[in-house]
């Protein structure tokens, strides 16, 4: 489509680009697409999971040209960039000098994320309140530190890490190897940055804070709450994560008002000053200490899988809200007084290594909403892969566990009620669908209480059939 072949109605709605293809982005293409402010969304390069709300297109970030040639030519009026990297990467500055409009971060605001010692330096001198740290270029010198501290301990690798570079300690022996992960192979020198950030741990209920942000002018919306650790109980590696809910009973509107004065809005204003004026989605990991909020973490996108609990339960049009932040207004948003849990079902060695890839059977129709993370579609399965006689997700793929009998564990378990709706024997083409590695899939579930909403989540997660999958069966517990 090209200028010439809109209608004058179209012409006034937006045209929306989303680059990336994971869960977050089926997300954000959800929301613009039941947004009746939105003629058309598109997504590059997107993914079969979202190809029935967005066109996805052939097109590849790291080319940047071709995309900013097909946006212009097809009138897009909007660009919203979901993953890190192409953030970190300066995407956004090119599509603007291209003349695109573009609700993401520069290059130099996007740094909030991928340069934690400079995040930490930011917020040192903004008086944002956040942990201890120390940033080290090289591992002699960490290693010394770490023998100086009390445990349990935090290491970052001071680079994009797709969500996974943290490690939080009570084993110096596991701080240690993590800090020579982070620091071999590593120039500092060259790269401008130290290699590894060492924090003190905070304790208390997390939390996340996602602002919609142009410059001074942003637009909090709901908290959510997300899982970091592999398996049940906050045990194993850190991972990008396993499952989230919003809202967060444990934290009041009044915590979320002394984080917008004294942690988003003195942020924003010191991203102005030092010359990386923020525009997009401006994610604070936070935690409610004893000694009150602190900063966890910055990130430069939309959470992923917060993004998945949030947007369903955002009632205002997303894309009036950005475009009213980007005229210069300051919009408030309005929710659902629902709850959402949002439980991931990722590919056996995830995040470690290596990931089984295999299928995916989908017994519909499903009670809530199912967002693809890393899925493609696959073939029918050979013979009738029902719900009754394919193999089952597995609840865990710790290899500390042994196994367990789900119906002693009715608290955090998949819930054994029977399904709200029935199953039918129709084959649906949405039915059949292989994981291609990592997470997989989020089954998000609905209702007035949080526990409804686990319970509806875990409704879902039970009518996914994989031998490759598992997933945590505590999902939202931590929240209430």
């Amino acid at each position: 489509m090209n200028h010439a072949e809109i209608c004058p109605e179209e012409a006034r709605r937006e045209r929306i680009l989303i680059i990336g293809s994971g869960g977050r982005e089926h997300a954000l293409a959800a929301a613009f697409a039941a947004d009746p402010d939105v003629a058309a969304v598109f997504a590059a390069p997107g993914s079969d999971g979202m190809a029935d709300i967005a066109k996805c297109l052939p097109l590849n970030w790291r080319k940047p040209a071709p995309l900013a040639d097909w946006a212009l030519a097809n009138a897009v009026t909007l660009v919203v960039i979901g993953p890190e990297e192409p953030l970190a990467n300066g995407l956004t500055d090119y599509l603007r000098e291209r003349g695109l409009t573009v609700f993401a971060p520069t290059r130099a605001a996007a740094r909030i994320e991928w340069d934690k010692n400079w995040a930490k330096e930011l917020m040192t001198r903004a008086g944002v309140p956040t942990a201890r740290y120390a940033a080290f270029d090289e591992a002699d010198a960490a290693l010394e530190y770490l023998e100086t501290v009390d445990l349990p301990i935090v290491v970052k690798v001071n680079r994009l890490f797709a969500g996974k570079g943290v490690t939080v300690t009570d084993d110096l022996a596991t701080a240690q190897s993590a800090v020579r992960a982070a620091c071999a192979g590593y120039d500092a020198a060259q790269a401008g940055m130290p290699a590894v950030v060492i924090e003190e741990c905070l304790e208390g209920p997390e939390f996340s804070l996602i602002s919609l942000v142009d410059g001074d002018r942003f637009c909090p919306l709901a908290v959510a709450q997300d899982y970091k650790r592999a398996y049940d109980g906050d045990r194993g590696p850190n991972t990008g994560g396993m499952g989230a809910c919003s809202p967060v009973p444990v934290i009041s509107e009044a915590h979320v008002a002394a984080a917008i004065e004294t942690i988003v809005r003195p942020t924003v204003r010191a991203l102005i000053e030092h010359d990386a004026a923020f525009t997009g989605f401006l994610y604070a990991g936070l935690m409610l200490t004893a000694d009150g909020i602190k900063v966890i973490e910055f990130n430069s996108r939309m959470g992923d899988p917060e993004a998945q609990v949030i947007l369903p339960r955002l009632e205002s049009g997303l894309s009036g809200l950005i475009r009213a932040l980007l005229d210069g207004s300051t919009p408030t948003a309005h929710w659902s007084t629902d709850y959402a849990v949002g439980v991931v079902l990722a590919s056996q060695g995830y995040p470690q290594g290596p990931l089984r890839t295999g299928s995916i059977t989908i017994a519909e129709p499903l009670e809530g909403r199912l967002y693809h993370m890393s899925t493609a579609r696959a073939a029918a399965l050979t013979g009738d892969a029902t719900a009754s006689d394919a193999p089952t997700a597995s609840s865990t793929n710790d290899p500390t566990d042994s196994p367990t009998d789900d119906s002693t564990n009715a608290s955090t378990s998949t819930p054994t009620s029977a399904p709200t709706k029935t199953t039918t024997d129709t084959p649906s083409p949405d039915r059949y669908w292989r994981s291609t590695g990592g997470r997989s899939i989020i089954c998000v579930g609905r209702g007035p209480t949080l526990a409804a909403a686990r319970a509806a989540a875990y409704r879902d997660v039970g009518r996914i059939r994989s031998d490759v999958l598992f997933y945590r069966r505590d999902i939202g517990s931590h929240a209430e």
